[in-house]
């Protein structure tokens, strides 16, 4: 299975290019993901690549930023408001990112696509008509 996943502009071109190597989220996946379409949202709202998924590692806010904050590219102030009284979240491992040669938006691709508001998974055969689409 497959997520499109919501991010930040900043954080969804450093993952692209390789600096920033972990992405936190407050919530787990209910299944075992294997590719990640990035969306980066506002002013941007463009998929701009995807990337292949590492280890999920799941812990206390505390625990994931000890562990990973130093390949994460996001300073504590942020990670702190991002996990602001959540007892838990985890850190999907980014592994070889591919930056889409044409960056699109989702309807060009699905007419009645819906921006989720975090992630929805996507099948495999909608990752191949998003990579056909971008590339």
């Amino acid at each position: 299975m497959n997520v499109f996943l919501v991010i930040e502009p900043e954080y969804a071109f450093a993952i692209l290019k390789g600096t920033k190597q972990y992405e936190f989220r407050k919530m787990g996946f209910r299944r075992d993901i294997e590719k990640v379409v990035v969306y980066a949202t506002s002013p941007y709202k463009r998929i701009v690549g995807y990337f292949k998924v590492g280890q999920i590692h799941q812990g206390s806010p505390q625990i994931l930023w000890d562990r990973f904050n130093a390949h994460a590219r996001i300073d504590r102030k942020d990670f702190s408001s991002y996990f602001n009284n959540k007892a838990s979240g985890i850190a999907i491992e980014v592994k070889r990112p591919v930056s889409f040669r044409r960056h699109r938006k989702p309807r060009e691709i699905f007419p009645s696509f819906t921006i989720p508001w975090s992630f929805r998974y996507i099948s495999e055969d909608e990752f191949k008509l998003i990579k056909k689409a971008s590339t």
